[in-house]
């Protein structure tokens, strides 16, 4: 069920169709390993501004993910009405959340640690949308950009990055204290099994060259309500709120 504070999201221009959910994507994966003297600057930024990674790693994620989109924008891969929906959506962020520090120490140091996904639950937030330039800056600076995107510092003063991480920091923090912590995990999980259950048969299914009830038909994946999350990770910190 959808709520007026949680709808809508944008993310990388992708096609969709009704069977999506039901296909074993074709795997890619990027890896980009920071250097000891790297990681070391950036955690020490994140105490010095009193934030941890994972509170920065959501805007840092619509930083990269906004220049994409400018990218394919400014190529003209993204037409106008597109791009300007694009720039008011909300942008989703969910990842993996350790409980394990939340938990009892005596149960958990005598067994509690092998009980299967309990010491896990899962984050969902809102926050601000991607930040941009104008179609005025691109025209003053477009033959400067050397990989058709605007440098981070045209889209997000460190000033305003480290207010929009804060603000992920008080949405973890909020949601760390609620008095119902573990009933909203306990009531959450189970909620889940269902569809994927669900979504393993259809997938059987299709792979045995079957068809689902309807035939496949392109979903649009953008000018919609539904909601799109924008980007995840891991971890969101193991720093105690209780």
């Amino acid at each position: 069920m959808l709520t007026p504070s949680f709808q809508g999201g944008t993310s990388i221009p992708r096609k969709l169709t009704t069977y999506t959910p039901y296909r074993v994507p074709q795997p890619k994966r990027l890896t980009t390993t920071f250097t000891e003297e790297e990681t070391t600057l950036a955690i020490a930024g994140c105490r010095k501004h009193g934030i941890t990674f994972g509170a920065a790693l959501p805007i840092l994620g619509q930083l990269g993910s906004s220049r994409l989109l400018h990218r394919r924008y400014i190529r003209g891969e993204i037409g106008k009405e597109e791009w300007e929906w694009r720039r008011i959506q909300p942008c989703n962020t969910r990842g993996p959340l350790n409980y394990r520090p939340y938990l009892d120490k005596d149960w958990y140091a005598n067994g509690g640690s092998e009980v299967v996904v309990l010491g896990i639950n899962y984050f969902f937030h809102t926050h601000s949308f991607m930040p941009t330039v104008s179609d005025e800056w691109i025209a003053q600076n477009r033959h400067d950009l050397g990989d058709d995107a605007p440098p981070f510092s045209a889209l997000l003063s460190q000033g305003r990055f480290v207010l929009r991480s804060n603000v992920i920091k008080q949405k973890f923090k909020k949601f760390l204290t609620h008095p119902l912590l573990f009933e909203i995990a306990n009531a959450r999980l189970p909620m889940g099994q269902p569809l994927r259950k669900q979504a393993g048969k259809f997938w059987m299914e299709i792979h045995e060259g079957g068809e689902l009830d309807e035939r496949e038909k392109p979903v649009p994946s953008v000018l919609t309500d539904d909601v799109i999350y924008h980007n995840g990770g891991s971890s969101a910190g193991n720093v105690s709120f209780i």
